[in-house]
């Protein structure tokens, strides 16, 4: 999951005049990323100390595990179908050079 920051930065980085590689630009969005980072922390901890949390993780776990991660692969074809798609396309170009003979 991206937080808005990152979605925002990221969509800001599609206009022709930003060059997303400048080490300006990144220090611009590591600043205000980390910002935010530094918000949601505050925000569990206020609801953590009011009583409205009770996990067993800190704000930073609670942040790592929230938003840094990849995103998940939701699915891929199994070994067996690629196994399939492979004999079907070799007895395809086989039969392809045995028409010609």
């Amino acid at each position: 999951m991206k937080t808005a920051m990152e979605l925002a930065l990221a969509r800001i980085e599609l206009m022709k005049d930003i060059n997303p590689d400048s080490v300006r630009w990144q220090m611009f969005k590591e600043n205000y990323i980390q910002q935010e980072k530094e918000q949601i922390i505050n925000a569990y901890w206020a609801s953590y100390k009011e009583g409205q949390y009770s996990g067993d993780k800190t704000a930073e776990e609670y942040y790592n595990e929230t938003f840094n991660q990849e995103p998940k692969k939701e699915y891929g074809p199994s070994e067996k179908y690629l196994t399939k798609q492979k004999e079907l396309m070799e007895d395809f170009i086989w039969n392809k050079m045995n028409e010609n003979k």
